[in-house]
């Protein structure tokens, strides 16, 4: 028995395998951006925002010092968080130029 003929035109796997590809990224990104995070918090030790001695990481402390030090780095850069992930939207073709 021979399987149906599928018109490519009508059964299009594009969004899909588009969306395979965002998923697969993002968790990738979410793998590297926490190896970053503990790495940041490890070297935080030697650092003016040190942890007391009997207090242990806590990710969301973590994260509002790099948010602290982040708005610091794009303050003295002049760069604005919005105007790049713009960017990077009409880079990636999420959204259009004119978005």
């Amino acid at each position: 028995m021979l399987a149906p003929v599928v018109d490519p035109a009508v059964f299009n796997l594009a969004p899909y395998i588009r969306e395979r590809k965002r998923h697969v990224n993002m968790e990738r990104m979410v793998a590297q951006l926490t190896g970053c995070m503990s790495t940041f918090e490890a070297w935080r030790a030697h650092s003016d925002d040190r942890l007391e001695a009997d207090i242990s990481a806590d990710f969301s402390d973590t994260l509002s010092v790099y948010y602290r030090l982040a708005e610091e780095y794009m303050r003295l850069r002049q760069k604005d968080f919005t105007e790049m992930v713009r960017k990077k939207r009409v880079l990636y073709h999420i959204a259009d130029a004119a978005s």
